[in-house]
């Protein structure tokens, strides 16, 4: 997924306001945005990768991460949650 696809939650997962570690639980509860429900609705905002550029996350974890616009709000989540809408091959919005 690239940055203006469309994209579903596929699972139940928390999202915070940019990416915290499981050890960081100060800034779990500083940046925490809400639960995202499966089946929710969002627009991917960031390129692959980007995520790595963001200052002062302040974790060690390899799993890529999304900035999404989900109901009017900027987050982001871990990528293994989302599931492109549009499969570019066939053009089916699902």
């Amino acid at each position: 997924m690239v940055k203006g696809s469309l994209a579903c939650i596929v699972g139940d997962t928390i999202t915070y306001a940019q990416p915290v570690g499981v050890t960081d639980q100060i800034g779990a509860v500083r940046h925490h945005a809400g639960f995202v429900r499966k089946g929710d609705l969002c627009m991917v905002l960031s390129d692959p990768g980007d995520w790595k550029e963001m200052p002062d996350i302040g974790f060690s974890n390899s799993n890529p991460w999304t900035q999404i616009l989900l109901g009017g709000q900027v987050v982001w989540v871990k990528s293994r949650d989302l599931t492109p809408l549009v499969q570019p091959k066939s053009g089916v919005v699902y």
